[in-house]
């Protein structure tokens, strides 16, 4: 939903000042937000679309000129990550592509021939994805603040995740998977998520 998308553009236009997008397709919608650190030119905006991907991606990957050399793709490969990724990815594919990165990233790509989506970070989790479902829609944010707002605009319920209650007093930060908020989760580091586009729950797959 676009009035999703538009929200979570509001909430993080502070940390992409460069350049912002909405991008809609049938049962998707991809907001980004830049903030350009290599591959400065407007070609490399996001969502960036290489044939039959679209790629919206977070995060740097340092070995990305090493990489293009090695499996020989275009030169635009090698004055952006972003290139170098969405080009990575449709020769050899994600899982195999997030194995060889040397970086910290999210990723969500969209496949337009198969209407897959697939979600991941990196191993670390330093560039966390947030998730809840709400009217059908199951939306994704790299904050949880406009999830918030979102829950809020549909007047759904906001409550204290109680998993995360219980183990702060020991453990400080958050259980794995877990927010202070029920409705929102995290994407675990441990997988790469995958839906059908139009659907609103994620089939996970062990990262190799």
């Amino acid at each position: 939903r676009e009035d999703f998308a538009k929200i979570i553009e509001k909430h993080q236009k502070n940390r992409g000042p460069d350049f912002f997008k909405i991008k809609n397709f049938k049962n998707i919608t991809i907001s980004h937000q830049r903030l350009s650190i290599v591959g400065l030119q407007k070609k490399f905006n996001q969502p960036f679309i290489f044939k039959n991907l679209v790629l919206s991606f977070n995060g740097e990957i340092y070995n990305f000129r090493s990489l293009a050399k090695e499996y020989s793709l275009t030169n635009d490969a090698f004055f952006s990550d972003t290139a170098c990724l969405a080009e990575l990815i449709f020769k050899i594919g994600i899982n195999k592509a997030i194995e060889i990165i040397d970086g910290m990233f999210s990723i969500c790509l969209f496949d337009r021939e198969s209407q897959l989506i697939t979600i991941c970070i990196d191993d670390f989790g330093i560039k966390q994805l947030y998730f809840t479902e709400i009217m059908n829609n199951l939306v994704i944010s790299s904050t949880v603040k406009p999830l918030i707002e979102i829950i809020k605009s549909c007047n759904g319920e906001i409550s204290i995740d109680q998993n995360t209650k219980n183990w702060k007093p020991s453990f400080h930060g958050l259980p794995p998977g877990h927010t202070h908020i029920s409705q929102i989760k995290q994407i675990n580091q441990k997988y790469v998520y995958e839906i059908k586009s139009g659907a609103n729950s994620f089939k996970l797959s062990n990262k190799s």
